[in-house]
């Protein structure tokens, strides 16, 4: 199978089953292949490890649903992306973007807030 295929169909299942729980074994029998050739690839194309590819995945899903859904409990978000708790949430999201997942919640919607005053004339006390 070429390289480039084993990625995508990797890829894929990751990016279709992330809300569940992903082991190697799995990644193995989705590519065909041994666990090896498969750390190998990832290694060389995306400089981790493929669990540590999939933790990246759901970081990522989880931040933009912590912005998109800002009345859902983190811990939730947390499940939904396919972590097992959610103190390894916080951890891994802390040490991928610098922060907790509530305090990257407030800054998004602080930033979001101030684009959306951007252009407003505002009105002020008097006019002369």
């Amino acid at each position: 199978m070429p390289q480039t295929d084993l990625l995508d169909k990797i890829v894929n299942y990751i990016s279709t089953n992330y809300m569940d729980s992903i082991t190697i074994d799995d990644l193995e029998r989705v590519a065909g292949t041994s666990r090896f050739a498969i750390s190998r690839k990832f290694h060389r194309t995306f400089q981790v490890s493929p669990m540590r590819w999939v933790w990246s995945f759901r970081v990522n899903t989880a931040a933009n649903l912590l912005v998109r859904y800002p009345g859902v409990p983190c811990r939730d978000i947390a499940y939904s992306c396919g972590f097992e708790t959610p103190s390894h949430f916080c951890r891994l999201f802390r040490v991928a973007l610098g922060c907790s997942p509530g305090l990257f919640r407030k800054k998004r919607a602080d930033s979001l807030r101030a684009g959306s005053d951007r252009g407003r004339v505002r009105k002020t006390g008097s006019s002369q």
